[in-house]
């Protein structure tokens, strides 16, 4: 019934919904088969622009858990739609994490998305500023556990008994610990400047002492001025790559490339395996010049 882009198999009738899919992947590492995992966002699309259909919104009924990152505007517009009911399955998975500023809004809407703030099991941290922040928060290691720490939170509260959930979350903690310390090994000696089309990777940045230099602003291409400046930077700092997102077209980016003489390394912030996605992205920026 539900619409989606992907899901495991149902088991006994439970549910849980996420918006994107590493949220899936993640879910899907602690409760394994035991619910079915439906995914909102269809697969090629961007979070920034999507807007869900009524038939998503009206299959949410009936949902046990329903994850959300908190920091997309598609987000709000469920919720919003929900806002007169009991919408306490709702889990906003950003809870905890200080959001950083970002190339521009992606919602105009100062509430929190879990707002049935007397059952929500987060509703202490009532008050979120979303507009003008980077949303996304799953892309580094540091934001990533404690995404990982809120959904098992609402897991284990609804499954207090179950031994093998806890047993898979402290596997993923240790594998995301694990990817910590690489990663800060790895990064130590990697170029501190890299080149990306889209803002993806800020909190990254923030968390190894990076720099991200972004050809997009405001969600717009760069202006010719702009792109001189980016240019210059190029050249002066001897970068031989960009990073871009699989959901823009070549016809989009290589042009870019060309200019500035670049060669171009493709990501997939949104692959359902997002802690492998993690290990080619620090790859990519360990070999960007």
């Amino acid at each position: 019934m539900l619409v989606s882009c992907g899901g495991t198999k149902q088991a006994d009738g439970r549910r849980i919904v996420v918006t994107v899919a590493p949220l899936a992947g993640l879910v899907e590492e602690i409760v394994g088969e035991d619910y079915e995992v439906s995914i909102l966002l269809p697969s090629g699309s961007t979070p920034e622009n999507y807007s869900p259909t009524p038939r998503q919104i009206a299959s949410l009924e009936g949902a046990d858990m329903v994850f959300v990152l908190g920091t997309m505007d598609f987000e709000q517009q469920i919720v919003k739609r929900f806002e007169n009911q009991d919408n306490n399955f709702f889990v906003d998975v950003s809870e905890g994490i200080e959001l950083i500023a970002g190339g521009y809004s992606h919602s105009h809407s100062h509430e929190h998305l879990g707002c049935d703030c007397e059952h929500h099991p987060h509703s202490e941290h009532a008050e979120h500023h979303y507009v003008g922040t980077d949303p996304h928060i799953w892309l580094a290691p540091g934001t990533l556990e404690v995404i990982v720490d809120n959904i098992a939170e609402e897991i284990l509260a609804q499954n207090p008994d179950s031994t093998k959930y806890y047993a898979h979350y402290e596997q993923l903690k240790a594998k995301l610990q694990q990817r910590k310390e690489h990663y800060q090994e790895v990064l130590t000696t990697a170029p501190k400047a890299f080149l990306i089309y889209h803002p993806a990777l800020g909190y990254l940045a923030e968390e190894y002492d990076l720099e991200q230099i972004s050809l997009e602003n405001e969600g717009k291409s760069p202006t010719p001025a702009a792109l001189a400046e980016i240019v210059d930077r190029v050249k002066a700092e001897g970068i031989e790559s960009m990073i871009y997102q699989q959901e823009y077209p070549l016809d989009v980016v290589q042009p870019i490339a060309e200019i500035l003489g670049v060669n171009l390394v493709e990501i997939n912030p949104l692959s359902k395996d997002i802690i492998a996605e993690l290990d080619r992205i620090v790859g990519a920026l360990t070999n960007s010049k």
